[in-house]
């Protein structure tokens, strides 16, 4: 790990553990600020995404491309535009796009959001497409006119900026919510009470299916 300005980032390709609030953070216009744990070079198989969302603010632009990727809320609440449909995600609700699905997450609620998001690599090229929706435009993330191209998609944006991490974007302590149907546990765990075995930090109704037997990850930067 090698130390810039605004945090840690990678030098080179080997392996690493890294604290979320100690490595280099991005900030972009409406879509939030995010971290991807990478360094000069992207990680070649795998994006993965800790995106911090206010209220209005999304992952990116609605838009369906041919790979797979997956979505978990660890606090706050979301709203989910998924094939024209709006879904609400709240803490620990997990939302799968396979390949060809269009999505895009919002968040939602009075207050941030913290999602992860991981997308499979490789095949991003292809595939790639931001449609026209008028559910997601009621959420300002649908483009104005259908493009394969991400630069169109997102020309009405500034470019993302590096930022630090800001104390307070990602929770110390977590309050789970009952799945029971309109209630809440007013219950907090703290991060050591959910450990997994290491220390590392790294943010309903019933369940549907949709086509196909399924039941959005983050932005694609413009080049």
């Amino acid at each position: 790990m090698r130390q810039t300005k605004f945090g840690l980032a990678p030098d080179g390709e080997g392996w690493f553990v890294v604290n979320a609030r100690e490595i280099r953070w991005r900030a972009w216009e409406r879509l939030g600020v995010y971290c991807d744990f990478e360094g000069k070079k992207r990680f070649k198989q795998l994006g993965f995404n800790i995106s911090v969302l206010q209220p209005g603010e999304s992952l990116g632009r609605y838009h369906r491309e041919n790979a797979q990727e997956d979505f978990l809320v660890v606090s706050g609440r979301c709203v989910v535009i998924v094939e024209d449909e709006e879904r609400e995600l709240r803490a620990w609700d997990f939302f799968h796009s396979p390949p060809g699905t269009a999505h895009m997450i919002v968040g939602a609620g009075d207050g941030p959001s913290v999602v992860v998001a991981v997308g499979a690599r490789g095949r991003r090229s292809k595939g790639l497409v931001y449609p026209v929706s008028a559910v997601a435009a009621k959420h300002r993330v649908s483009v104005v006119q259908e493009t394969h191209e991400a630069s169109k998609a997102y020309s009405d944006l500034a470019r993302p900026v590096r930022v630090s991490y800001e104390e307070g974007w990602l929770p110390d302590r977590l309050s789970q919510e009952s799945l029971v149907r309109g209630t809440l546990r007013t219950e907090e765990l703290s991060v050591a009470d959910i450990d997994r075995g290491d220390s590392t930090d790294v943010r309903r109704p019933a369940a549907r299916l949709g086509e196909g037997g399924s039941v959005s990850t983050r932005k694609e930067e413009p080049s």
